[in-house]
């Protein structure tokens, strides 16, 4: 895939096809792959495929917690694939997938290790425990795609990143090993095959941690989502100092 680099408003990044990609310092790379823009490609219009509404607001969460981090040491990787969910062909998605690959691959090399965050959005509260809805979830496959507690240790460490910019208490739920019929999320090994891009990099890397975290909508909707991205960079932060 042929990538130009670019700047905008200071800012260097790569930009492909269907794939726009920002360099980060840190073993941390942060996924958009729901929320893309992208109708037509070499003049072609692309066909729909799937009858899905895109995870609205997770693009701009991904750019606007990439543009805090870079005021900070702390920078992560930030890949984001640019077609509209609704015409996103296997064929273009495994070419992300096959870049996204290249990437942890690189970083692992660098740093020995790679932590993967994968962010989505839903539109409905499952019912996570007995005592509240929750407003985050953690999906890991039933902890298949994690190594060692990454997922309980940034949990605690963005659930008080949350609560130092928002002042609010929000719940995360992180799934241990345990199927919680309530919650009805694929990332949390209920419905396997909805977790493509976590089994792709275990499947090939092993060592690679990925962490698909799934925010309801309403914190994906200004103003309320600054809020958040800024949290989002501080917990990444905190993780890697």
């Amino acid at each position: 895939m042929l990538f130009l680099k670019k700047k905008y408003g200071g800012v260097m990044f790569f930009d492909g096809h269907i794939v726009r990609y920002f360099l980060g310092n840190i073993p941390v790379i942060v996924t958009s792959q729901h929320d893309g823009y992208i109708t037509y490609l070499d003049g072609v219009s692309l066909p729909m495929v799937f009858n899905v509404a895109n995870d609205v607001g997770s693009r701009l969460l991904v750019e606007t917690m990439s543009a805090f981090s870079l005021t900070s040491f702390y920078s992560p990787y930030v890949f984001i694939y640019k077609v509209q969910k609704s015409r996103s062909s296997w064929e273009l998605y495994k070419d992300y997938l096959e870049e996204l690959t290249k990437q942890a691959q690189r970083i692992m090399r660098a740093y020995g290790r790679c932590l993967v965050l994968d962010i989505h959005r839903f539109h409905k509260k499952p019912e996570c425990d007995a005592q509240k809805d929750c407003d985050i979830i953690f999906g890991t496959n039933l902890r298949k795609s994690v190594e060692g507690d990454i997922d309980f240790i940034f949990a605690q460490i963005f659930r008080k990143a949350i609560s130092d910019f928002t002042g609010k208490d929000y719940s995360i739920y992180v799934p241990t090993t345990e199927v919680i019929e309530g919650t009805r999320f694929g990332a949390t090994g209920i419905n396997p095959d909805r977790i493509i891009q976590s089994k792709w990099l275990k499947d090939r890397l092993p060592e690679v941690s990925t962490i698909q975290i799934e925010f309801y909508k309403e914190l994906l909707a200004l103003p309320i989502r600054d809020r958040i991205a800024k949290a989002l960079a501080m917990a990444i932060e905190r993780l890697n100092r």
